[in-house]
């Protein structure tokens, strides 16, 4: 497997994980699911926008990585701890 196909699965796990985010944030507007407490339903809710969000951020950094390497001198350790863990959040 070459490092094209590695970064490319890595783009389409962030996609799936987005995918099933926006799931859970349909089920709770939906009132599929529910929390026992309001605030725990607003929580959970925004937590899965916050976890979106910084999904976004990583594939931007699998398809810029060279751009990023530019503006960032901490790209090489940014880049090789999401390779080893893609669940890291910077």
């Amino acid at each position: 497997m070459d490092k094209y196909e590695i970064e490319l699965g890595l783009y389409q796990d962030c996609l799936y994980e987005i995918k099933k985010r926006t799931e859970v944030i349909g089920d709770h507007i939906n009132r599929k699911t529910t929390e026992k407490y309001l605030i725990i339903e607003v929580e959970t809710v925004c937590l899965q926008f916050r976890k979106i969000l910084e999904k976004i951020m990583l594939m931007s950094l699998v398809v810029n990585k060279e751009a990023y390497a530019e503006q960032n001198d901490k790209y090489v350790k940014h880049y090789h701890i999401w390779m080893k863990n893609p669940y890291f959040a910077l």
